[in-house]
């Protein structure tokens, strides 16, 4: 009898290696594409700063913790190897509280200094609370494959989708 893959829930410690690995890479594409903003700003040598919401207390603070891990070590190679452009990059880590209301708040105050990206932790709620507010901007790159962004919206979802994952499990179970 055959199974699908994507059905099983993979062990907690695969599953955080896994969201530990999407999260480096998602943070490394969005601290490049700051070199890109480096151009303009050239003769500023202030840090790229680059904004997060994670889940450091409450229910999600087990994943709070890997992601905020693998940011700081994101962060320390990447100015070890020369910054964006000579600019070192940093990360403003923030507690959400694993709450969509509180990650609301938070937003709110980074959209009111002028933030242009902010991650958002990989919980969809927190990921659609904030995508309501940034309709024209800041960048919202939230790390849940479960969120699905507008076309032409200034939110972007990390990951393969959840709806595409379960449209493969049904074609691989009627194959």
């Amino acid at each position: 009898q055959q199974t699908c893959r994507c059905v099983k829930s993979p062990p907690v410690n695969k599953t955080m290696h896994r969201v530990t690995k999407l999260f480096a890479r998602a943070a490394l594409v969005l601290a490049l594409a700051g070199g890109a903003v480096n151009a303009i700003y050239a003769a500023t040598p202030s840090p790229v700063q680059i904004d997060v919401l994670l889940g450091l207390t409450g229910g999600g603070a087990f994943a709070g913790a890997a992601n905020q891990s693998t940011l700081q070590a994101l962060e320390t190679y990447t100015n070890q190897h020369g910054g964006i452009s000579g600019r070192p990059v940093h990360f403003v880590i923030l507690d959400n509280k694993t709450d969509p209301t509180v990650a609301v708040q938070l937003a709110n105050e980074l959209i009111a200094n002028k933030s242009k990206v902010i991650l958002v932790s990989g919980f969809v709620a927190a990921c659609k609370a904030v995508a309501s507010l940034v309709s024209a901007g800041p960048v919202e790159y939230c790390l849940s494959p479960a969120l699905y962004p507008q076309k032409g919206s200034f939110v972007f979802s990390a990951g393969v989708s959840t709806r595409d994952t379960i449209e493969a499990c049904v074609r691989y179970f009627r194959g």
